[in-house]
């Protein structure tokens, strides 16, 4: 079926004369890919007027016997099952939102970078030495201790509230999993882990909030403060940095999660991911980007790996 999809992806590009974004998929994501040597990756994006996926592009890199290494097209990452990290917590943050009352300006205490929840150590990839910080910053920052704390404060071990709200929010009727069994395993699910998703089902929840879905939320108040909380990543937060010479704004997340197989996770490997849409104000199309870099790899956060190919894409498709 995807075969198919990507065939007709290349037949219907006259619709979109601007720029052929298949192409252009392509090569931002090879580019990248060759020059972290990474294990693989993909993009999809999607036209958030009409709902289509407009563009395809996944590669698993394979070595030849002299040691070379190449990238072939591998459609079956698009419906692979993977941890979202990060690029969950907008979601955990609309939960508690939505049925909480809670909001951005809400702050919570980062303890320095880490606590401890049910008896797990939860932790930050930086220190901050914060004490009291917004829930809009610790969206941009991707505080895993901070949405971790909130979540275990207000949803305390209501798995259900949780899980319903991510399936209303992505549109499936699949529950992974279908409940947690302790108040860390939904703390850790705050901030992605625990979690298998595929790329299609994170993008979705992107998507309607871009497409302004009157029926994602139960309080209209929640799209809007979402939205100013995905702004801000690329304001003051983890995008900053590769968005300060964007030609457009854009929503997004993004996250650098942990390299996770049937052993176990892999020490210093790491899946770097973005997903938003553009333009912010008028948002057209949809995307994410997801790459699976080499282990102990110098570069892999998800704004410096991940982050190029989007804003690549996007800034063409916005133009």
């Amino acid at each position: 079926m995807r075969f198919l999809l990507l065939s007709f992806l290349f037949l219907s590009l006259t619709a979109y004369p601007q720029v052929n974004i298949q192409s252009l998929s392509e090569s931002s994501l090879l580019r990248m890919l060759k020059a972290q040597k990474a294990v693989s990756g993909l993009v999809i994006v999607k036209e958030i007027a009409t709902g289509k996926e407009i563009a395809l592009a996944g590669y698993t890199a394979e070595k030849r016997k002299n040691g070379q290494q190449d990238y072939l097209t591998d459609t079956l990452l698009f419906d692979a099952l993977i941890e979202p990290g990060a690029l969950i917590m907008p979601i955990s943050a609309a939960i508690l939102m939505d049925h909480f009352g809670v909001t951005l300006a809400d702050t919570v205490d980062l303890e320095g970078g880490s606590t401890v929840i049910d008896g797990f150590k939860v932790f930050d990839s930086e220190r901050y030495s914060e004490q009291n910080v917004s829930l809009n910053s610790v969206i941009s920052l991707s505080s895993n201790v901070g949405i971790a704390k909130l979540t275990s404060k207000y949803l305390e071990f209501d798995s259900n509230l949780y899980l319903n709200s991510l399936k209303k929010y992505i549109g499936t009727n699949k529950s992974i999993p279908p409940e947690f069994k302790s108040k860390s395993n939904l703390a850790f699910a705050s901030f992605g882990y625990g979690l298998m998703l595929s790329p299609s089902q994170i993008l979705k929840f992107y998507e309607r909030v871009g497409k302004n879905d009157s029926a994602l939320f139960n309080n209209a108040h929640t799209l809007i403060q979402t939205k100013k909380a995905l702004l801000k990543v690329t304001k003051e937060g983890t995008a900053q940095g590769l968005m300060i010479d964007s030609e457009v704004d854009m929503g997004i997340k993004t996250a650098t999660t942990l390299a996770l197989d049937k052993n176990g996770y892999k020490s210093k490997q790491y899946f770097a991911s973005i997903v938003g849409y553009a333009p912010f104000d008028n948002p057209k199309y949809a995307c994410i980007v997801i790459i699976k870099c080499r282990p102990n790899a110098s570069q892999y956060y998800g704004a410096t790996v991940a982050g190029p190919v989007f804003k690549e894409i996007m800034n063409q498709l916005s133009k």
